[in-house]
């Protein structure tokens, strides 16, 4: 019996925000760092919650019995 993969896809680029989201507070942080370095923190802070919440959200709704790709945009 063949069962047909399937794959799940999302209409939000999950995985790529998940790349974009540290890079962009890579960024500012690079940018902040020299006016305003009270602002470091709180940025890296809000980069790592966001790309953690991100990543909640991924293994929350990773389905472990499928076998065809999953979250591709």
């Amino acid at each position: 019996m063949m069962v047909a993969a399937t794959s799940t896809e999302v209409a939000f680029p999950l995985l790529s925000m998940m790349i974009v989201v540290p890079v962009v507070g890579a960024l500012l942080i690079a940018v902040l760092s020299n006016r305003r370095p009270e602002y470091s923190k709180l940025v890296a802070l809000l980069a790592s919650v966001g790309t953690g919440a991100l990543s909640l959200w991924t293994f929350a709704h990773f389905d472990s019995h499928s076998s065809g790709f999953q979250f591709t945009s």
